[in-house]
């Protein structure tokens, strides 16, 4: 958490320092650290917003191609809100095709192995809710 906030504690600070060179040469006025701790969330709001845009974003790119794809929005609906964000839709279509041994499955690192196995259990339950059994 320390890292988080002496982040947004150098975001501040170079935020300020542009304002600060245009009053001339006058010294340049740093945050203290107990203001910089006081209201960190304030300053990370943007960043956060951002994600949410690039969630949405990821979130409708994955419904959008299993609808070209499938056709079935309830099924795609499901599928893009309960993959992985880091699983593009195309990771998707091959995790569930291939095999293990197809896909170097014992090469890859523990979170993308989870990923893997998260696409095919996400692709069960959503096949199962989607009444396509």
């Amino acid at each position: 958490m320390k890292t988080v906030y002496l982040f947004i504690s150098l975001i501040a600070i170079l935020a300020a320092a542009p304002a600060a060179a245009d009053q001339g040469n006058e010294l340049l006025q740093l945050p203290s650290p107990e203001s910089a701790w006081q209201n960190p969330m304030q300053n990370a709001a943007p960043a956060f917003d951002s994600l949410d845009v690039e969630l949405e974003q990821a979130t409708l790119a994955k419904f959008e191609a299993c609808r070209r794809a499938f056709g079935d929005e309830k099924f795609c609906q499901c599928l893009s809100s309960k993959l992985p964000i880091g699983l593009v839709f195309d990771g998707y279509i091959q995790a569930v095709t291939k095999s293990r041994h197809e896909l170097g499955y014992e090469d890859f690192y523990a979170h993308e192995k989870k990923m893997i196995d998260r696409a095919k259990t996400v692709r069960d339950e959503c096949v199962a809710l989607s009444g396509r059994d």
